[in-house]
């Protein structure tokens, strides 16, 4: 086994001052400091560093066993800089957070708490190579050897679980193989999109900016001032306090205010912190962080979220609100288009597999709508029955969309067994929905009177964590959840409530990896994936090859890697694709 670590200028490697200055290569006992960059570095001229990196490559690929922490940043960085990168089995950092995902995974961190070794860090300039060489080519070997003596812990740790191994060997480290093609094939801007939605944020803007001044002249970005005008100017009732015990202005109030129809300022004041935000996030924000003029490069870290589920950011791309002024900026380069290859209703459907709901199993098994199916259930009618009275075509849609968002709430609400105290907050929240207590109650008998073996499958789950701390996704994949034990009342909950919603949650973020490594070799030179964004995969296809599509819907919904960990679903998985860029794609039909 060999360990690879690289030491470079900064964390971006596209900044114009990047580059990598040294590279460690170790073993077990032995580790080698090889300068690149460096100042004073006896190879000076690049195509001798690019000698030497070929021959560690010529020399990793023929080790069985190669190790890195956060292996997909190195290679990433070396591909910009050197055109390659190096054979990654085994990458400390991912272990390490499947062995233990509510513990760090930073390797120093672990060097300090599992190896009980003493820290090894200094300062950023020498870690950079600006500073005394000799500390810094100590510290590199410390890298490695650091990693090496990991790697021999995790790899024992992970062989005393053959499951959890498993799901590490064929599964963690091939997805993250995938996401180094990923990162490095980069998300497109559409040029005039950005452009459009960066004129109409703005002028929006400066026009509401305008609507507030005329009712009162104030900074309509000081909280404070914001305050002191509703709820002393206007004598409004606070509806929530700061911790300071001052009358809040933040979102959840505003649209209490909003509900009950206070002030018309409101409105203006709502839709302008939406707008300033979106033009920070996305107009400013992705203009600050592209490459090449219309490129961005988000970065995925695969070990991001306890559940499964990885995490993104510079920018966070599944962070993008639903708006299509905004998410159709996402396109694809002439001569090539964007897609979005979304699974559908999958954490519904992973439930009904993992609980065995016979009603929900026969709905996804039929071919019917959940969703549909919910809203009988306590509405007594159909959707289109319940707007059969509108004549406005445009508002009986509308409101047929608003008929379904209610469905929506209440299958995502109590799905997991939310109370219905909660389920009030919960639809106002996500769903913008007024609900009484009595109609909540009443929505909550009847969603568990619709679906009664949920309920089966709670208790089950809380037997299962309660005895033995942790619960499992299908994969292997462990949820540790000690909590469950706590002599505190609120942990416990908590813990139970992890029981229920992980092992869902989490199958439902792993569905998508596990397509992504057969993704991103099926035919890179025609259809590439550019980025995930929770249940769905973003790319784009050369024109002509939009029949690959047809291969990414069958890779997604029966992968190999679903087939490998001997997973076999008895729900039908359907993934929906659009064609064109996100958000206003068209749907690319099945076979």
């Amino acid at each position: 086994a060999a360990v690879f670590d690289i030491e470079t200028t900064g964390l971006d490697r596209f900044a114009e001052d990047a580059q990598v200055n040294t590279l460690v290569i170790g073993t077990h006992n032995t580790q080698w400091v090889i300068p690149l960059k460096l100042r004073k570095s006896p190879w000076k001229k690049y195509s001798k560093q690019l000698q030497i990196l070929q021959w560690v490559q010529e020399a990793l690929d023929e080790c069985p066993e190669t190790i890195a922490q956060n292996g997909k940043f190195d290679n990433l960085y070396m591909q910009v800089h050197y055109g390659l990168k190096f054979k990654l089995t085994f990458d400390t950092m991912l272990a390490k957070s499947l062995l233990d995902e509510n513990t760090p995974s930073g390797l120093k961190w672990n060097v300090v708490n599992l190896l009980k070794r003493p820290d090894y860090d200094i300062d950023m300039d020498t870690k950079q190579g600006k500073g005394n060489l000799k500390k810094h080519k100590k510290y590199a070997s410390y890298d490695g050897l650091y990693e090496f003596l990991l790697w021999w812990r995790y790899k024992n740790d992970l062989e005393e679980d053959l499951v959890l191994n498993r799901v590490f060997r064929e599964m963690v480290m091939p997805v993250a193989r995938a996401y180094e093609e990923i990162e490095a094939v980069g998300v497109y801007m559409d040029m005039p999109k950005y452009e459009k939605a960066k004129e109409e944020i703005q002028d929006r803007i400066v026009e509401l900016e305008a609507e507030l001044i005329e009712y009162a002249d104030i900074n309509w970005g000081s909280t404070k001032q914001i305050g002191n005008y509703l709820y002393n100017d206007l004598g409004i009732k606070p509806v929530g306090y700061t911790p300071k015990g001052a009358p809040s202005t933040a979102e959840a109030c505003l649209k209490r205010h909003l509900t009950n129809d206070d002030h018309p300022c409101i409105t203006s004041l709502m839709e302008l912190r939406g707008h300033k935000q979106n033009n920070s996030f996305y107009i400013n924000g992705w203009a600050d962080r592209t490459v090449n003029e219309c490129w961005l490069y988000p970065k995925y870290k695969i070990n991001g979220a306890v559940t499964g589920r990885p995490s993104c950011e510079d920018p966070n791309l599944q962070q993008t609100p639903r708006l299509p002024l905004i998410r159709s900026i996402v396109g694809a380069p002439e001569g090539w288009t964007a897609f979005e290859a979304d699974y559908s209703q999958i954490e519904l459907r992973v439930m009904a597999e993992m609980s065995g709901e016979r009603e929900m199993m026969r709905i996804f098994n039929s071919g019917g709508d959940i969703h549909e199916e919910t809203y009988k259930s306590f509405a007594g009618i159909s959707i289109d029955e319940a707007v059969a009275h509108i004549k406005d075509p445009d508002k009986r849609k509308a409101q047929k969309k608003e008929e379904r968002k209610k469905a929506k709430a209440i299958n995502f609400g109590f799905i997991y067994g939310m109370g219905w105290s909660t389920f009030v907050k919960y639809a106002f929240n996500k769903y913008d929905m007024v609900i009484t207590p009595r109609e909540s109650k009443n929505f909550r008998k009847s969603f568990f009177e619709k679906y009664p073996d949920l309920l089966d499958y709670h208790d089950k789950q809380r037997r299962i964590v309660r005895s033995q701390g942790y619960v499992r996704t299908l994969s292997g994949r462990i949820r540790h959840l000690p909590n469950v034990w706590s002599p505190i009342e609120w942990e416990q909950a908590e813990a139970e409530r992890q029981a229920i919603n992980s092992p869902v949650q989490g199958l439902g973020a792993e569905m998508t990896l596990m397509a992504l490594p057969e993704l991103v070799i099926l035919e890179p030179d025609n259809i590439v994936v550019c980025g995930t964004i929770h249940d769905a995969s973003l790319g784009r296809v050369r024109n002509g090859y939009e029949e690959l599509l047809h291969e990414v819907r069958a890779i997604m919904e029966n992968s190999k890697i679903m087939r490998k960990l001997g997973i076999k679903l008895t729900v039908p998985i359907l993934v929906d694709i659009e064609l064109g860029n996100w958000s206003i794609g068209d749907e690319f039909p099945r076979r």
